[in-house]
């Protein structure tokens, strides 16, 4: 079955690894000057209509109920929409506490994990908490927001549950900026590790942890989870 899809959606840093390396935007002067404004270079490409800066989780519900009723969206928080020759840039609500992100509920992975590319993929992603403290040169997150806010260890530990019943999928990516920054995480690995010990879930992990901030913690959780994690290394 063919799907005709109504929009395509990026990443501002997929969308940056996309257009620079086409010949039409690779322009290395006008590049420089717009490196630190990557809502600017991504809106005034042809091919993208309108952005959203900052977190998505209410503008693209917002998004998703104008286009289902049929009505205007351009004065939606959060978004650049363009309007003809004119581009209307809503204002910015507030980030979300760790209340407000533990009181959504759980991801829908099913509404893409029917497609093919997503059946074939290596893991699922489970994400415990949003931004990073740093700043650092290789990586966009710090560089957005230095606010750190997180999930419960309860709300957790039942995400992590549900993947393991709903996911064919038994490799986890914890796409945490920072895994091992706060100090809940060693819970969290310690409920893995007994998940994966008596039930084989999940049979293997992925995560990101910098060389800054709480390097024993790090490396006490590194030793816990021992071989559920590959050896990846980065220096800057």
């Amino acid at each position: 079955k063919k799907v005709n899809p109504i929009a395509k959606m990026l990443t501002s840093t997929t969308f940056r690894q996309q257009t620079l390396a086409s010949k039409k935007l690779y322009d290395r002067k006008k590049t420089k000057k717009e490196e630190g404004n990557t809502m600017k270079m991504t809106i005034n490409h042809d091919g993208i209509d309108m952005v959203c800066k900052g977190e998505g989780d209410y503008p693209m519900l917002d998004l998703c109920n104008a286009i289902d009723q049929k009505t205007d969206y351009s004065s939606i928080k959060n978004l650049w929409v363009k309007k003809g020759e004119n581009i209307a840039k809503n204002s910015v609500r507030p980030k979300l506490s760790s209340d407000e992100l533990t009181a959504l509920p759980f991801p829908d992975r099913n509404l893409y994990s029917k497609y093919k590319y997503f059946k074939n993929y290596p893991f699922v992603i489970f994400v415990g908490s949003r931004g990073c403290p740093f700043k650092c040169g290789f990586c966009t997150i710090g560089g957005w927001t230095n606010v750190v806010i997180k999930h419960s260890v309860e709300w957790s530990k039942k995400e992590i549950l549900d993947l393991k019943e709903r996911s064919k999928i038994k490799m986890l990516r914890i796409a945490n900026s920072n895994f091992g920054l706060l100090k809940h995480d060693v819970e969290i690995s310690k409920f893995i590790k007994n998940l994966r010990d008596e039930t084989g879930y999940p049979n293997a992990l992925r995560v990101y942890s910098a060389a800054r901030g709480a390097n024993e913690r790090v490396k006490n959780l590194m030793k816990e989870l021992g071989e559920m994690l590959p050896l990846n290394l980065s220096f800057q």
